[in-house]
């Protein structure tokens, strides 16, 4: 939840940001840190949103293939998201952020929807990921048997310990 609403903030604050510079109409180059602002904001709340999903999963005795299917969801969104955002990158480098494909806005601001979009998908996967490697660590080894156990014994007037395993 906290990494959640820091995401939210940052993302609020640079719209805020963004929004204000837009209105003043300073040039695009001046407008980049709000985007990034903005990004960075939208990737911490995906990575929310990964972590939350691997955590519920947690919640449930699972098998192993659910928690290998969410790193592979993880790793596609990761891709995804990574291939998104560079590919805007290369528009905005290049100057042409007009031939971004948006329905609702164009330019800069298209630019913009497209960089908080996959920095949503990169942090998604980054969450994903690292919840469903930690889901398969912590159950190889809680899955493991142990080759030792140790138990009291209460009996017919007898009390003591039970030691029984591989040595």
């Amino acid at each position: 939840m906290p990494v959640f609403i820091t995401g939210l903030a940052l993302a609020v604050h640079g719209s805020n940001v963004y929004d204000e510079k837009k209105l003043t109409k300073v040039a695009n180059g001046e407008l980049l840190p709000a985007i990034r602002l903005r990004s960075a904001g939208s990737g911490l709340m995906g990575v929310a949103v990964g972590l939350w999903a691997t955590g519920l999963t947690a919640e449930y005795d699972v098998k192993p293939w659910v928690w290998w299917t969410e790193l592979g969801v993880g790793a596609v969104a990761l891709l995804t998201g990574g291939v998104w955002g560079g590919v805007s990158t290369g528009h905005w480098n290049a100057n042409d952020t007009a031939s971004l494909v948006c329905t609702n806005n164009e330019g800069i601001d298209c630019f913009t929807a497209h960089r908080l979009a996959s920095g949503f998908f990169l942090g998604l996967g980054a969450g994903a990921v690292a919840g469903a490697t930690t889901g398969l660590l912590v159950q190889r080894f809680s899955l493991k048997k142990q080759r030792v156990s140790f138990a009291p014994t209460f009996g017919s007037g007898q009390t003591g310990f039970v030691l029984q395993g591989r040595f």
